[in-house]
């Protein structure tokens, strides 16, 4: 089954009289438990498309789908339902709170959906565990270290046990020991839990561990599927 489907999609950003086109006739499917890697220059059109897979934009044109469903047919209720419930986020910038222990930060999801503090605080624990965590339930976010940060982040995006897992750029603010393990987690994410998870990046190392490679530049994505070599000679024209 495809988990994520855009036919034809635009996004044009209007600026006084002037068109910036973010993204221009974008054409993606991606297949529920796949692992997919987006890469592309700064200001190719990366950031648009993870938003509008994320339900947090809509094109300006095009059809947009996850699980069968056309993202353009919904409120903007039924979409941050939708969007609850299919899809956790992983960014660059942790966004952690920073008065809230690592437990508490984690739990925020399920506050928002409405789940009891017993049921809540439970799975957060688990959750906590699954990112070898457990042990800096109650610290605050500056009292652990950047990677550590955003594995917590990891486990937030966990909290309601999304199909699809949305990472931008999830390793850029990470040195190279903090970004393996944060790549393994990924891994493990979606060969033992099936996830789908898509990651935009600049990182290699991410790229040679995901089962495809998608380029995209100018707004267009130029490749569908190729090697980490291919995507780096696309890269430099």
């Amino acid at each position: 089954m495809d988990a994520i489907v855009l036919k034809n999609v635009w996004k044009v950003y209007k600026i006084g009289g002037t068109e910036t086109y973010a993204l221009k006739d974008v054409n993606l499917r991606i297949k529920e438990g796949e692992m997919v890697g987006i890469l592309g220059p700064s200001g190719s059109g990366k950031s648009t498309l993870v938003h509008i897979i994320g339900c947090m934009d809509r094109p300006t044109k095009g059809e947009v789908y996850l699980f069968g469903k056309n993202i353009l047919n919904l409120k903007d209720k039924e979409l941050a339902e939708l969007r609850k419930k299919y899809i956790g986020f992983v960014f660059q910038m942790f966004y952690l709170f920073p008065n809230m222990t690592a437990l508490e930060n984690v739990e925020i999801p399920m506050i928002l959906a409405g789940i009891p503090k017993s049921i809540r605080t439970e799975k957060a624990m688990k959750l906590l565990e699954e990112v070898k965590l457990l042990e800096k339930a109650k610290n605050l976010p500056s009292q652990l270290s950047g990677g550590e940060q955003q594995r917590i982040a990891i486990a937030r995006a966990l909290a309601n046990d999304p199909k699809i897992i949305l990472a931008d750029e999830p390793t850029g603010n990470l040195d190279v020991k903090s970004s393996s393990i944060v790549i393994e987690l990924f891994k493990k994410l979606n060969r033992e839990y099936g996830k789908t998870i898509v990651i935009v990046t600049h990182d290699i190392k991410i790229a040679e561990n995901v089962d495809r490679i998608i380029v995209i530049k100018k707004g267009s994505i130029v490749a569908n599927e190729v090697s980490i070599d291919e995507a780096l000679e696309i890269l430099k024209k």
